[in-house]
């Protein structure tokens, strides 16, 4: 299999994202997340402070995993109970990675990235209904979730926030207004994605 056209998506989180991947044949999905949360934890606080540089958050696993795929080969890929699954070769890779082209140790492999626009209050409304409406949790665990993630927002997430769409924009090769509802935001990505597929000459 020849190299895959590798997308990387920047954004907010609430908009359907990772439902993208399913619009394609032969496409596969990779998470910031799932590579960073095995790395040392970040001091967000001195982060901001010292200017936010993207290049001080390191995924190696992340780097590694879109080096072997845009050689047309497969990985293990990291799951949350700690049980790599083998996924790829793949036509197309999507990469939720809200730092964008930012950061030099991945740049180099996004052939298109799309940045999901949104308002820091829809995002954070967002976030707050998802966690609140998460299951087995009473109330009272779900009103405390609450409270502290807004107490959170206040006191530093929300200048790491700035700092992170800031980010995402650069270089962006597309950016929407993911205020619109999902399945308007999926379209204009999806649509973006062949274009710029055929464009490029992939398959």
């Amino acid at each position: 299999m020849g190299k895959p056209f590798i997308v990387a998506i920047s954004g907010n989180s609430g908009s359907g994202k990772s439902t993208l991947a399913e619009r394609f044949d032969n496409a596969i999905w990779l998470r910031f997340d799932d590579y960073y949360r095995d790395e040392p934890l970040l001091d967000f606080d001195a982060w901001i402070d010292a200017g936010g540089d993207p290049n001080v958050i390191w995924t190696p696993g992340l780097a590694a995993a879109l080096r072997d795929l845009s050689r047309g080969g497969s990985i293990d890929y990291p799951s949350a109970d700690g049980d790599p699954h083998a996924v790829g070769p793949a036509d197309i890779v999507f990469v939720e990675d809200a730092f964008g082209r930012t950061r030099d140790s991945v740049a180099e492999f996004y052939d298109f990235l799309v940045h999901l626009d949104v308002p820091m209050e829809v995002a954070l409304a967002r976030r707050l209904l998802r966690d609140m409406r998460k299951p087995d949790q009473t109330d009272e665990e779900a009103l405390r979730r609450a409270t502290d993630d807004l107490e959170r927002y206040l006191r530093m997430a929300r200048r790491v926030y700035v700092r992170v769409v800031e980010c995402g924009q650069a270089e962006a090769d597309l950016v929407v207004d993911a205020t619109a509802t999902g399945e308007d935001v999926l379209a204009q990505v999806e649509d973006a994605v062949r274009v710029a597929i055929a464009r490029r000459g992939h398959f």
